[in-house]
C-alpha cells in the first residue's frame, strides 16, 4: 500500500548494488586458511547476514582466532580492491535522486563495515544522496540489523515517534530486523533473498523492479 515515508534506510549489497562477484572472490580467499574451500550454495548463504554467524551456522566455527583469520583474510581481499566489484540496480540511482529531491532523508543501514559503505557509495556516485552511512565496525562490532538501524536513526536524528521511517532491504533479516524497531519494511525481490522468504517476513510491500519500488515509497 502506497505511503509518504520522510525517511527510508536502504540495505546496501542486494538493494542498492549488486556485489557478489567481489565478495565472494574475498571469501574464498578468506575461508581458505580455515581448509574450507566453499561451495556455490553455501557462499550464497554469506549474502546478506554477519559473516560471524554464517561462519558459525555453516562451519561450527566459534573460535575468536579462528574468526579473527577469517576477518583479516576478508578485508585484505575486500577493502580498496574487490569491494569495487559491483554493479547498480537498474534504475535505483533515478529513484534516489527522486527521493533526496523530494526532501526525503536517506541513510544507508548495512552489516558491512561502515568506512566501506562510504567508499563504494561514493565510488557509485551517490554518496551525495545520503545523509548517514551507518554500518559495522571492522572489529565486527554492531552486526545485528537492529543495531545498526538504530545508529542509523540516531545518526540522522529520527525516530519512528517523530518520523515515517521505512526500511528498504532483500532479505528478511532487514524486514524482521526493522519491523522489531516498530518501522515499516519494504522488500525488494531483485536482490539475494528467495521469494518466499520475502513473501513470509511480514513485509508491507514487495517492488520487483525500481518503478515498483518508486510506487510504494512515492505517494
Amino acid at each position: 500500500m502506497p505511503f509518504g515515508p520522510d525517511v527510508i534506510l536502504f540495505d546496501l549489497d542486494g538493494t542498492v548494488i549488486h556485489s557478489e562477484a567481489g565478495i565472494h572472490v574475498s571469501l574464498r580467499a578468506a575461508l581458505a586458511p580455515l581448509g574450507i574451500d566453499p561451495t556455490d550454495d553455501e557462499l550464497a548463504g554469506f549474502m546478506g547476514p554477519p559473516l560471524a554467524q554464517v561462519l558459525e551456522q555453516l562451519y561450527g566455527i566459534t573460535d575468536p582466532a579462528d574468526i579473527q583469520l577469517f576477518s583479516q583474510g576478508f578485508q585484505g581481499s575486500y577493502f580498496h580492491a574487490a569491494e569495487y566489484e559491483f554493479e547498480v540496480y537498474p534504475g535505483l540511482p533515478a529513484l534516489l535522486e527522486e527521493l533526496h529531491a523530494a526532501g526525503v532523508t536517506l541513510a544507508l543501514a548495512t552489516a558491512k563495515p561502515h568506512e566501506s559503505a562510504t567508499r563504494i557509495i561514493d565510488r557509485a556516485g551517490l554518496g551525495h544522496l545520503f545523509a548517514f552511512v551507518a554500518g559495522s565496525e571492522n572489529d565486527n562490532s554492531r552486526q545485528d540489523k537492529a543495531e545498526v538501524i538504530e545508529h542509523a536513526l540516531a545518526g540522522i536524528g529520527a525516530d519512528d515517534r517523530t518520523h515515517r521511517v521505512v526500511m528498504v532491504g532483500d532479505r528478511d533479516l532487514d524486514i524482521r530486523a526493522a519491523r522489531s524497531l516498530g518501522i515499516d519494511g519494504v522488500a525488494v525481490t531483485w536482490g539475494y533473498g528467495t521469494r518466499d522468504e520475502l513473501s513470509d517476513c511480514g513485509a508491507i510491500g514487495l517492488a520487483d523492479d525500481a518503478h515498483a519500488l518508486r510506487a510504494l515509497l512515492l505517494a
